[in-house]
C-alpha cells in the first residue's frame, strides 16, 4: 500500500512539473515569436529613412542659408542633407503634372519656399529624440516650417513601444544586442537587364519556391515590370487555375517543380514563346519544357545539361548580349537565303517551262557564275557580317520564301516576256542568252537593295560597287562569260525590259503582301449565322 502510494504521488508530482515546463515553454516561443514578428515590421519600417523638409523664409541671404545648413548639419540625428531651390521645384514636370492646368493658380496663393531636405538616422525610431529634434530645427531663425511624414513615424514608435513591452515582460532576461536586418542582394546590372528586356516586349515572369511575399518585394527591387501581381502557387489546384495565372500573375511564390513545368506549358499553349533561366535539380523539368532554356555555369550539373545555353560567368547581364547575337544570325540568315532562294525558285520554274514547251535554256554556266558571284554570294557574305538586332517575327521558311517569291517571280516573267521576244522576232540564242542574263542581273540587284534597306554607308558602296562590277562584266568583259554584244533592237528590248523590272517586282510584292493578309484571315470566311 506504501509503495503504491508513493508510485501515485510520484506521478502526480511529474505530471505537474510536465503540465508547468510545457507551458512555460509555449509561453517563451509564444514571447519570441511576438518579438521576432515585431522586430520585422521595425526592419521594413526602418528599410525607409524618415524625411524631414526644412522650408526657409523668403529673402534669405546666402550666409544666412548657410548658417542655417550649417546648423541642421550639426545635428545628430540628420543623416543626409541636400539643398532644394525653389526654381527647381517650378521646373520639375512630375510637379507640375501633379496639379495639371491649375498649377500657375495653386503657386500664386501658396508660393514655394526653398528648403533643405533631410533624412534621418535610425535613432529616430526613437520618438523623444524625434520630437525634440523637429522642435528644436523649428526654432532655428530663417526656418518657416518643418513638415514629415507623421503617419510613418508613428508605425516606427509603436512597433519599438511593443519590442520594449516584450523586454519588460521577459523582465530583463533578454538582452537586444543588435538588430540585423536580411534581404536579398540585388545584382547592380540587374535592373537594366529587365528594364532592356521590357523595352523589346518580353514579360519577365519570376517562378520561385519561396513566399511570395518576399519574392514580389525582390522582384520589385530589382525593376520587374507588375512585380505586385503575385501568388501562392499552393491556392493553383487545377490545371485551369495555372493557365490564367500564368497570364495574369507575374510572381509565383511556393512553386513545386511540377508546377514550374505546368506554368511553362501554359505559356506555351496561350502563344507564347518561353525561355527559362534555372539552376538547380528543381528546375530540370521547366527547363527541359521550355522554347529555349537557360541554366548557370555555378548551379547544378543536371540543369547545364539540360539546357540549351549555359551561361559561363553566371552573370544574368550577359543575356541581352545573347539575344542580340542570335537576332544577328537569324535576321541575316533569312535576309542571305532570301538571295539563293530567288535563283532556285526562278532556274527551277524556267527548267519545267523550258522542257514543256521544247525551248532553249537561256543560261549557260559562265554566266549564272556572273550573276551568282554579284547578286549572291558576294552581297550575302557582307550582309551576314553585319549586325542586326531586329525583333525576329514569323517562321524562318515562311519568311524567307516570301521575301524570295517577288524576285523570283519578277525574274520569271521578264525573262519568259524576252523568249517571247526571240519566238516572235527570231532572235538568236545567244543573243537571246545576253538579254536573259541582263534581265536577271537587274533584278538580282533590284533584290539587293530592298534586302539592304534601311541603307547605311557600308550597304549604299555595296550597291555601287555591285552595280558598277556588273556593267563593267556585262558590256566590257563578254567573252569571260560567254555573252554576246547587242545590236540595237537587243538593246531596246533590254532598256524596255529593265526599266519594267522595278514595277514588276512592286506588283508582285504588293499582291504577295495581300495574299499573304487573305491566307491570315482566312480564305474562306464564315457565313454569318442568321
Amino acid at each position: 500500500m506504501k509503495d503504491d502510494k508513493r508510485l501515485k504521488r510520484k506521478v502526480r508530482n511529474s505530471y505537474i512539473v510536465s503540465t508547468v515546463s510545457i507551458t512555460l515553454v509555449l509561453f517563451l516561443l509564444g514571447s519570441v515569436g511576438y518579438l521576432m514578428v515585431a522586430a520585422m515590421k521595425v526592419a521594413d519600417t526602418l528599410q525607409e529613412s524618415i524625411a524631414v523638409t526644412v522650408e526657409l523664409e523668403n529673402g534669405l541671404s546666402d550666409e544666412q542659408k548657410d548658417a542655417v545648413n550649417r546648423q541642421l548639419t550639426a545635428e545628430d540625428l540628420v543623416a543626409t542633407i541636400a539643398y532644394v531651390g525653389k526654381e527647381e521645384k517650378i521646373e520639375d514636370a512630375e510637379f507640375r503634372k501633379m496639379f495639371a492646368s491649375e498649377f500657375e493658380e495653386i503657386l500664386d496663393e501658396n508660393p514655394l519656399l526653398d528648403s533643405f531636405e533631410l533624412t534621418l538616422t535610425a535613432a529616430s525610431a526613437d520618438k523623444e529624440l524625434l520630437d525634440g529634434f523637429i522642435a528644436g530645427i523649428s526654432k532655428i531663425a530663417g526656418v518657416e516650417r518643418v513638415s514629415y511624414p507623421a503617419l510613418m513615424a508613428e508605425r516606427l514608435h509603436a512597433t519599438v513601444g511593443k519590442i520594449r513591452l516584450v523586454l519588460v515582460l521577459f523582465g530583463g532576461a533578454l538582452l537586444v544586442i543588435s538588430l540585423i536586418l536580411l534581404s536579398n542582394k540585388i545584382r547592380p546590372e540587374a535592373p537594366q537587364t529587365f528594364s532592356y528586356f521590357a523595352q523589346q516586349g518580353v514579360r519577365t515572369k519570376v517562378i520561385s519556391g519561396d513566399n511570395p511575399l518576399t519574392v514580389s518585394e525582390v522582384a520589385r527591387r530589382a525593376g520587374i515590370p507588375n512585380a505586385e501581381k503575385f501568388v501562392d502557387a499552393r491556392t493553383l489546384k487545377t490545371d485551369v487555375d495555372i493557365a490564367k495565372a500564368a497570364e495574369e500573375m507575374t510572381v509565383f511564390g511556393r512553386v513545386t517543380p511540377d508546377q514550374k513545368k505546368k506554368l511553362v506549358a501554359a505559356m506555351k499553349r496561350a502563344g507564347h514563346t518561353v525561355a527559362m533561366t534555372g539552376d538547380g535539380v528543381n528546375d530540370v523539368l521547366a527547363l527541359r519544357e521550355a522554347d529555349c532554356s537557360i541554366a548557370m555555369a555555378s548551379g547544378s550539373g543536371v540543369a547545364c545539361q539540360a539546357s540549351h545555353i549555359v551561361l559561363l560567368d553566371s552573370q544574368f547581364s550577359a543575356l541581352p548580349s545573347v539575344v542580340a547575337e542570335g537576332r544577328r544570325v537569324i535576321n541575316n540568315i533569312e535576309r542571305s537565303a532570301s538571295l539563293y532562294l530567288v535563283k532556285n525558285i526562278f532556274t527551277f520554274v524556267l527548267s519545267l517551262i523550258t522542257l514543256f514547251f521544247t525551248l532553249p535554256y537561256p543560261y549557260t554556266p559562265a554566266q549564272l557564275s556572273l550573276v551568282n558571284a554579284l547578286t549572291i554570294g558576294i552581297p550575302s557574305f557582307i550582309l551576314a557580317m553585319e549586325p542586326n538586332e531586329n525583333r525576329i517575327s514569323g517562321r524562318f521558311m515562311p519568311n524567307v520564301i516570301y521575301r524570295a517569291l517577288p524576285a523570283a517571280l519578277s525574274d520569271l516573267i521578264l525573262v519568259v516576256g524576252v523568249m517571247l521576244f526571240y519566238l516572235a522576232f527570231h532572235i538568236k540564242e545567244d543573243m537571246l542568252s545576253t538579254l536573259c542574263t541582263g534581265i536577271m542581273g537587274i533584278v538580282g540587284l533590284l533584290m539587293i537593295h530592298q534586302t539592304s534597306l534601311p541603307l547605311n554607308k557600308l550597304r549604299k558602296a555595296m550597291l555601287i560597287g555591285l552595280c558598277a562590277a556588273f556593267v563593267v562584266c556585262y558590256f566590257f568583259l563578254p567573252e569571260l562569260f560567254t555573252l554576246s554584244a547587242l545590236d540595237k533592237p537587243s538593246l531596246l528590248i533590254l532598256v524596255v525590259l529593265g526599266l519594267l523590272a522595278f514595277s514588276v517586282m512592286f506588283v508582285c510584292r504588293r499582291g504577295l503582301r495581300k495574299a499573304k493578309a487573305r491566307l491570315n484571315k482566312g480564305i474562306f470566311p464564315r457565313r454569318k449565322k442568321r
